[in-house]
């Protein structure tokens, strides 16, 4: 995505991305023995040519649009029903 925001392919529609120009993908699950908590660890880096983002911060979108716990509940998709009447317009 950092790559769609640099060249602008594309308006990039929700909420800022857990990524920037560099981002870890790919993972390994472990479980903790007493808790039984799984988390991933991740175990391929990523880095794009994108470096004018800056590192601290996440892929802010074109257009900000969240989804609230009462549209994840009723089966509504904000992000889609955004990109859909920007379509329209």
């Amino acid at each position: 995505m950092s790559l769609v925001k640099v060249h602008h392919l594309g308006p990039i529609i929700g909420e800022e991305l857990g990524s920037n120009q560099f981002c870890s993908a790919g993972q390994t699950m472990c479980r903790l023995p007493n808790t039984k908590l799984t988390f991933g660890v991740a175990n391929n880096t990523h880095v794009s040519t994108a470096t004018s983002l800056p590192d601290e911060q996440g892929i802010l979108p074109d257009f900000e649009v969240y989804q609230t716990v009462e549209d994840y509940f009723k089966k509504v998709d904000a992000v889609k029903e955004f990109a859909v009447s920007i379509m329209k317009k």
